[in-house]
Parts: structure tokens; sequence; C-alpha cells
């Protein structure tokens, strides 16, 4: 089994879609607008394959690169377009091997390279089955749960001490 990086508009990404559209989209009666498949070319998809390269389960990841942030270059301190937040808009696995440790695996991945690229904070609006599995991985609840879904956190601990606090965001229901 391995985790690899997969480029938008390629054959693995619509193979991400379809999985998507089984597992996450089409039980929770929704389905992939025009709008958001013509930005995915901008956010960060990963797959899990086994050694046939059969997709085992997905996770895309959505950096927030508005934000500006001072770094130091050297002896100079330089702003930056940097992404300090993510929201991880998918990690789901196939039923067939749910049980077996890969969406942690996988979501172990999608976080250290997170961290790697200066990402301090992760998000995610969790369906409420999903939940549990956020909990266990350091997330935390924030704001007012909405019928199917619960918006959750987690700073990204290796970064904290490096990065200045972030200013406090209200999230919407």
């Amino acid at each position: 089994m391995f985790i690899q990086r997969v480029d938008y508009g390629t054959p693995e990404f619509d193979e991400i879609v379809a999985l998507c559209q089984q597992e996450l989209m089409r039980p929770n009666a929704l389905d992939w607008s025009e709008e958001a498949l013509s930005v995915a070319y901008k956010w960060k998809h990963y797959g899990v394959y086994d050694n046939g390269w059969n997709l085992l389960a997905a996770a895309t990841l959505v950096p927030d690169e508005k934000k500006m942030v001072e770094v130091m270059e050297g002896d100079s301190l330089v702003a930056k377009k940097m992404p300090r937040k993510a929201e991880i808009i998918q990690i789901l696995v196939k039923k067939e091997p749910r049980g077996k440790g890969i969406g942690t695996q996988l979501f172990e991945k999608l976080q250290r390279k997170a961290a790697q690229e200066g990402i301090y904070e992760l998000t995610v609006n969790a369906y409420h089955d999903a939940i549990p599995f956020f909990e266990k991985h350091g997330f935390t609840k924030r704001g007012k749960a909405s019928k199917q879904q619960q918006w959750m956190q987690k700073r990204l601990a290796e970064l904290s001490d490096e990065l200045p606090l972030p200013e406090v965001e209200e999230m919407e229901d």
C-alpha cells in the first residue's frame, strides 16, 4: 500500500472524484458542482493505492492562500503569500478496506505534508459519523453543529512555537 499525490485532470483524479461521488456525495444527496470542479486544480489530492494501483482511499486538502505571512529570508523579513490554514474537504476510504487503519495513515501523511508546507491549522466540516475519527486525531469541535455536519479544527503542534498566534475568526454554522 502506498500514498500518492494525484494531479488534477488525470485518470487518477477522475477515479478520486468517482470514489467521492460513490462513498460521500450520493449517500448525502450531494453532487460535485461545476464550480467546485472548476477550481479543483488548485487543491491537493491524494490517493491510497494497493500494489496493483487499485484506489482504496482519497483525501483533498484546500490551502487558504489569501493570507500574507512575514517570514525571514536570510537577514530580511519578507512578506509572502503562503497558506497558513487548510481545509480537508474529503478524506474517505472505500467500504471494503475500512477498519484497517488506511484512513489514519492517509490523515497522518496529509498532516505531515501540511506542516512541511507551513500550514499551522487544519479545519474540516465533518459529517456527524466522521466526528469520532477527527476527534481521535486531535480535532476539536468549533461552533454549533448543523443537521449533517460539524466544523472542527486542529492546530499543528509542530509549528505552534514557530508561528505567531492567528487572529481569532468565528466559524459560521
